[in-house]
């Protein structure tokens, strides 16, 4: 986590590039990050227009100096936009890579090889941090939900439709929110999977006067409520190429805990006998059921879907080897058809798989 770094006294851009990654070669992941922050600030500080952007987007004049200090602190913060390049005030941090990687790929030393080895291997983190800065709340969210509610016939005078949907848009700001956290203390999503939150969930709560609705209508607003809000992720994530964890090989789709966070948080509302229906044939349990189906509605890679069955297998959630579950899986209409035998726990197994599959559990509920 990069919670400080030693400021230029004077331009760095004034001298020989090789002087901007001076002792890169003997440093370690987190010391080339700060080395890359301290010369992408002094760049803003320097080379870019941040006074006038900031005036523009607060409509105010600001009676100290805008100084290195202030631009890295809202750097960590999430809310430095600059005028680079292009007339809008946004995130430049992906820009500044490329620029980087153009002024010093000829050199051939290896300080340089060191520090363009870190620039290439995080330009897609710096890419989302850059989508995540700039991403906007949207003013039209409440009525945008009102209207998907509104083809469904559905009639729910005793919720706030209008302000339920402006909190789902809160929590999935507050959710994009923890990830571009993430991404700037840790440069991947470790910090963001571990982000809760339950405020959110319980604004939208009483947006929807939930305990006034009959149990079908509870239902019904909850699985629409659910599909709006994967949309609205989606949407996000196939724009800006956040479908899937950096550099991870799970398969299975970033924001999905967080959906199936808020589905569950209302899953109380369900009448017990549907609760508890899961296919007794194939599973021991229903918890280990809804954990298996969960995950695997979002999973398209079958090494994914073999660790999900061979590790609930292992733990005794499921009950039948492998031709009998291919049977049954097959027949669900989950993304993914299995054609030949599921890998072994052992071939499918990876930290990506292990760690989802426990943030899943853990959010369920679930013991494995």
């Amino acid at each position: 986590m990069i919670l400080s770094i030693d400021f230029y006294d004077e331009d760095p851009f004034r001298k020989e590039a090789i002087f901007r990654v001076a002792g890169a070669a003997a440093m370690d992941k987190d010391n080339l990050y700060a080395l890359f922050l301290k010369n992408f600030i002094a760049f803003v500080d320097q080379y870019t227009n941040c006074t006038d952007c900031i005036d523009e987007q607060y409509g105010i004049l600001y009676e100290f100096e805008i100084d290195q200090p202030f631009l890295f602190k809202n750097y960590l913060n999430g809310s430095l936009k600059t005028m680079y390049e292009f007339p809008d005030c946004s995130s430049h941090v992906y820009s500044y890579c490329e620029r980087e990687i153009e002024d010093l790929y000829f050199i051939e030393h290896e300080d340089c090889q060191s520090y363009l080895s870190f620039l290439t291997t995080n330009t897609d983190v710096f890419k989302r941090i850059d989508a995540l800065v700039n991403k906007e709340y949207d003013p039209s969210a409440g009525t945008s939900f009102m209207t998907y509610l509104s083809t469904y016939g559905l009639i729910l005078p005793h919720s706030n439709i209008l302000q339920v949907g402006i909190e789902l848009d809160h929590y999935f700001i507050a959710v994009c929110s923890g990830l571009l956290h993430s991404y700037i203390q840790q440069l991947d999503e470790s910090l963001f999977m571990e982000k809760t939150h339950d405020s959110y969930l319980k604004d939208i709560f009483l947006a929807m006067n939930y305990d006034l609705l009959d149990e079908d209508d509870q239902s019904q607003l909850v699985k629409l409520s659910t599909r709006w809000l994967t949309q609205r992720f989606k949407t996000f994530a196939v724009t800006y190429d956040m479908l899937h964890a950096i550099g991870g090989s799970s398969g299975v789709f970033l924001f999905q805990p967080f959906i199936d966070l808020f589905y569950e948080s209302f899953s109380f509302g369900t009448s017990i006998s549907e609760e508890k229906s899961y296919p007794t044939t194939i599973f021991s349990s229903w918890e280990g059921y809804h954990l298996f189906d969960s995950i695997a509605q979002g999973l398209s890679i079958k090494v994914s879907v073999s660790y999900v069955y061979r590790l609930l297998e292992e733990k005794g959630h499921i009950i039948v080897k492998d031709v009998p579950f291919r049977n049954w899986y097959n027949a669900q209409g989950y993304p993914l058809q299995l054609s030949t035998a599921t890998e072994t726990l052992l071939n499918s197994k990876s930290a990506d798989r292990e760690q989802f599959v426990g943030i899943v559990a853990k959010l369920l509920g679930v013991t494995l």
